[in-house]
Order: structure tokens, then sequence, then C-alpha cells
């Protein structure tokens, strides 16, 4: 990547998004989705699977922003977000973040889901979440 990529959704889509480590970024070269109106409720990134909506495994320098993520499926194992693999330098900004609500108190369902990893090289750092609406899940953020 040698510059900028901007991602600007409108409608809906029933899909998840795996995005793992892209050679080439940077604080300058960064990876956005962003809603094109400014509005979190037209451009809404749902499913239903047994897989993480939006799922940043290694994937640096990205920012979500304005967007409806939402994890709607049946399994208190998934969420809308997961951070891993020096998922780090991420932005979640504005967004609306949905999991299914559950009360078992095992579960790991969450808004967004930060996944401890083995190796203190996998840590995650740099991550700023601000100004988000977040609701589901046995909690908002989810340790696994």
């Amino acid at each position: 990547m040698c510059g900028p990529v901007i991602f600007d959704v409108t409608g809906t889509f029933n899909e998840n998004v795996l995005l793992t480590a892209v050679t080439g970024v940077s604080a300058v070269n960064t990876i956005t989705f962003r809603s094109a109106a400014a509005n979190p409720a037209t451009a809404v990134i749902q499913q239903s699977g047994n897989f993480y909506t939006f799922d940043l495994s290694g994937a640096q320098y990205v920012t979500l922003q304005d967007l409806t993520i939402s994890y709607t499926g049946a399994s208190t194992s998934y969420g809308a977000i997961k951070l891993r693999l020096n998922a780090d330098n991420n932005t979640i900004r504005g967004c609306n973040l949905n999991a299914i609500t559950t009360t078992t108190s095992t579960a790991n369902a969450g808004a967004v889901i930060f996944a401890q990893e083995t190796s203190a090289a996998n840590d995650l750092s740099n991550i700023l979440i601000e100004n988000n609406q977040l609701s589901g899940g046995t909690m908002e953020f989810s340790w696994i």
C-alpha cells in the first residue's frame, strides 16, 4: 500500500470481514471504512454465522468510522468486532456496535472483543475507541 485508502460504505451488508496485516500500512498510509453519509444507520455490516462481524487479526492503522457493526447470531462466543494478533494503532469512532444480549456469565459475547494472545509480542497497543454506542453481549467489552 503506498497511500491512504478510504472505503465509503452505503447500504446493508450481510457479511463478515476479516482483515489481516497489510504490507505498507503506516500512520500516513491508513485504511478507513466509513459511512459515506457520516451516519451509522446508512452503513450496516451484520452477520449471524460463527464468525466475528469485523475481525482485525493483525491489521494495523485501520479506522472504523460511523458504521453499524452487528453480530446477530445465537452464539455467545462471537461479537461485533474482534482485535487480536498485533492489531495495533486502530480506531473505532462514532459506530453502533451490537452483539446478542445474553445473561450467561461464562459467555465471551461482547460488542468489542480483545483477544489475549499467548505471546507478549502479540499484545495490542494504541487502540482508540471513542464516541461509540455499544450494546448486547455479557458486557460491552470482552477480554478473552
